[in-house]
C-alpha cells in the first residue's frame, strides 16, 4: 500500500509506516508549500492515498469533486503523540485485511473510524 502524507501529518507517524513496510512519501520532503488541489494530483500522479489532518481535503472532495482516487485518510485527533496516527491506522489495516480505501474518505475519529465513498 503506497501513502503520501500531507504536510501537517507528523515525521514519526511517517517513520513508523515505513518501517512497517508501507511505501510512505511526505509532502513536506518533496514539495513543502503547495496547495491542496497540487496535493491531491501528486497522490493521483503516485496512486497513494492521502494521509492528513487537513479538514479542508473533504470539502475539496465532496463539494467540489476534486480528491485522491486511492483515497483520503482524514484523522481528526486533538491530543495525540506524534506516532498515534501511523499505529492506528497500521493497526486499522492489520484489524480489517480487507478495509477498502481507495474511492472513499476514512475518518479516525476516536474511538470511531468512519468512511464515505467519494461521488
Amino acid at each position: 500500500m503506497k501513502f503520501l502524507a500531507d504536510e501537517n501529518f507528523p515525521m514519526p507517524s511517517v517513520r513508523l509506516l515505513q518501517s512497517l513496510g508501507y511505501d510512505t512519501k511526505h509532502v513536506g520532503m518533496m514539495a513543502a508549500g503547495i496547495s491542496d488541489e497540487e496535493v491531491v494530483a501528486m497522490a493521483n500522479r503516485e496512486g497513494r492515498t492521502l494521509l492528513t489532518f487537513d479538514g479542508d481535503l473533504g470539502a475539496l472532495a465532496f463539494a467540489h469533486g476534486i480528491h485522491a482516487d486511492a483515497g483520503i485518510v482524514y484523522f481528526r485527533l486533538t491530543h495525540y503523540s506524534p506516532e498515534a496516527p501511523g499505529r492506528m491506522l497500521s493497526d486499522y489495516l492489520t484489524a480489517h485485511p480487507r478495509g477498502e480505501l481507495a474511492g472513499r474518505m476514512t475518518v479516525f475519529d476516536p474511538p470511531r473510524v468512519r468512511q464515505r465513498l467519494f461521488e
